[in-house]
């Protein structure tokens, strides 16, 4: 597989002051962000899977007052459905995922602040794919948070989404798939930073996705992640995460996945423009909530894959990588079993 990329980056801020006469004391402050990326894969032997993907991120950094501020962000990535669980071999199928999201920060004194936003994301299939069919989510979320002298910062978070299905106007009765539903999300973050080179980071929730009209596929549970970062001397850093995930994932056989998964990461700067990457990823997903009593029931799958890239910058704006990739999956179902190995060589060029 050949991916070349093309990015357009400003990173500039432009900031701008505006002085309401009714308030002489509220000053505006803006800085503006965008970056946009075209990435045009080809496949040697399967080129109806070939596509060019247009990605991009923009941010404006607002600021009313010294103590109220936040971000209006909107980001947008394609990219090819993995073959590992949609089956239509000679489809191409690509996922888009958008997201558009508004946010506030009160600092109210002391380390104390209060924040809340407002979000729509966005998730659709260019072919059809029911277990994960395309979604709209409206949510809101609000919490309060304390900041610490050192730098550490822990907050509490409360967040509720409506959700539906675009392309299912009807619920579709015969396999209990709904057209709308409710998450809702409770929990705590902490980032701690124990020294100038290390820096913790965790998040403890509870998750509830609950059908509006079919309750077999509610699901609920504990989710979460803790990452440690660590820079281990000037040219190297390890990266750990611990994480569990659940994810809608709708057949008769399971209505959502409990992801558990181990990463490994490390990065070494060979030179001033260059660096090598070595990682490892251990998942465990287990495909919970059926519907109805089938052979598939109670699968559970686990994928290692390890990696190492290079990464080269030979002129300020352009960066080579190449990288070879193990996967290999497990299951305790027949057919979903497999092994992979893959090359891949990439271009970047911003300007």
């Amino acid at each position: 597989m050949l991916h070349l990329s093309t990015v357009a980056n400003s990173n500039s801020s432009y900031p701008s002051w505006v002085i309401f006469q009714s308030a002489p004391w509220v000053k505006i402050q803006s800085a503006r962000t965008l970056e946009a990326t075209v990435i045009d894969t080809r496949y040697r032997t399967f080129d109806y899977l070939d596509f060019t993907a247009l990605n991009y991120a923009a941010a404006w950094r607002w600021q009313v007052t010294p103590s109220l501020h936040g971000n209006l962000t909107t980001f947008r990535n394609e990219g090819l459905n993995s073959f590992s669980d949609y089956r239509r071999y000679n489809q191409q199928n690509i996922r888009t995922n958008e997201n558009s999201a508004f946010d506030a920060i009160y600092e109210i004194g002391g380390g104390w602040r209060l924040f809340g936003g407002v979000s729509q994301t966005t998730r659709t299939n260019s072919k059809i794919f029911v277990q994960e069919g395309d979604t709209r989510v409206n949510a809101a979320n609000a919490g309060v948070g304390y900041a610490f002298r050192s730098g550490s910062y822990l907050r509490f978070q409360s967040r509720f989404g409506q959700g539906e299905y675009v392309n299912r106007p009807e619920p579709i009765p015969v396999v209990l798939l709904d057209n709308r539903f409710d998450e809702r999300e409770n929990g705590v973050q902490l980032t701690w930073k124990p020294t100038g080179k290390t820096s913790l980071d965790a998040r403890a929730a509870y998750l509830q996705n609950i059908s509006d009209n079919y309750s077999a596929r509610d699901f609920s549970g504990a989710i979460g992640n803790l990452n440690l970062n660590w820079e281990i001397s000037g040219k190297t850093s390890l990266m750990a995460t611990l994480a569990r995930a659940l994810s809608s994932y709708q057949s008769i056989s399971s209505s959502y996945t409990r992801t558990d998964r181990l990463t490994l990461a490390t990065y070494w700067r060979i030179r001033e423009k260059a660096g090598l990457r070595v990682s490892y990823d251990y998942a465990a997903q287990d495909y919970l909530g059926a519907i109805a009593a089938t052979a598939q029931n109670g699968r559970a799958d686990t994928t290692r894959t390890g990696s190492i890239a290079f990464d080269w910058n030979p002129w300020r704006n352009v960066t080579v990588s190449t990288s070879l990739q193990r996967a290999k999956r497990d299951s305790n179902q027949p057919g979903n079993d497999y092994a992979a190995n893959s090359a891949n060589f990439s271009a970047q060029v911003s300007f």
